[in-house]
């Protein structure tokens, strides 16, 4: 039985649900059933901001999203730098793209999202199998 896998994501841009798509594309690649979900916005429109800069919360923001995935009892797959592609986007936490306040395409990130999709599926399908 293949893997069922749910890319949960919230994009106030666009940005974030084309890199959704991709971590989508990476788990069916792999042979996963994918549903791909966004979130609802809930704030206000100016309150709400996008990191513009490398190192401007990205992490720290998987980080803190992990401690409710742990309470719930979830196993959080994350990329790492098992793989070269992961360097394109920087972050072992999870994929992430710093989009300038969209003047910065996504482009090799793209590929670490595929990548982080293909692994979360591949380690889904081995607790599945188990």
């Amino acid at each position: 039985m293949s893997p069922k896998i749910a890319v949960i994501y919230y994009s106030s841009t666009g940005t974030v649900h084309e890199l959704a798509e991709s971590v989508a594309e990476g788990a069916r690649k792999e042979g996963a059933e994918v549903r791909l979900l966004r979130v609802a916005e809930l704030a206000p429109e100016e309150a709400i901001t996008a990191t513009a800069t490398a190192h401007g919360g990205q992490e720290s923001t998987l980080l803190a999203l992990y401690n409710s995935v742990h309470h719930f009892g979830g196993i959080i797959v994350t990329p790492g730098y098992t793989d070269p592609v992961k360097f394109a986007d920087g972050n072992p936490y999870g994929t992430s793209h710093v989009n300038g306040q969209g003047a910065i395409p996504v482009d090799d990130t793209a590929l670490a999202a595929v990548y982080q999709g293909k692994r979360v599926a591949a380690v889904t399908a081995r607790f599945k199998n188990a």
